[in-house]
């Protein structure tokens, strides 16, 4: 009988990894367990997710956290970023201005013509 050679994975470093478990965070910040649950229960950590009873935190959420200042739980509103080439987003940029321009020109027009009123959508009344 012939056996196929089995192969272990290397573990990944948290780096890779898209869910950091608690003993990552003690990790990635230094400090110890009872302190990362401590922090977590006075709410000054990001909320985890929760698998069963394992909290798993984001990695992407917890480094914007980090770079945001690392804010109250309370007051972060995590909004997934993306790293992108400049020149895209540049590309980007000038197509959304030109669409700006294009809209800006239709409602001086509107104005010019007499018109004192434009139904928008109740979202935009907020931006």
């Amino acid at each position: 009988m012939t056996t196929s050679p089995t192969t272990t994975a290397e573990p990944l470093d948290c780096d890779e990894r898209e869910l950091w478990s608690p003993t990552d965070l003690e990790n990635v910040l230094g400090l110890s367990r009872s302190t990362i649950h401590t922090l977590r229960s006075r709410g000054e950590l990001p909320e985890p997710l929760f698998f069963g009873d394992l909290p798993r935190w984001r990695r992407r959420e917890f480094l914007d956290w980090l770079d945001a200042g690392a804010p109250p739980a309370d007051s972060w509103k995590w909004e997934p970023t993306v790293v992108v080439p400049l020149s895209a987003f540049i590309k980007m940029k000038k197509q959304e201005a030109v669409t700006v321009q294009r809209q800006l020109s239709e409602l001086l027009s509107m104005l010019e013509r007499g018109e004192s009123q434009v139904r928008i959508r109740a979202a935009e009344r907020t931006r």
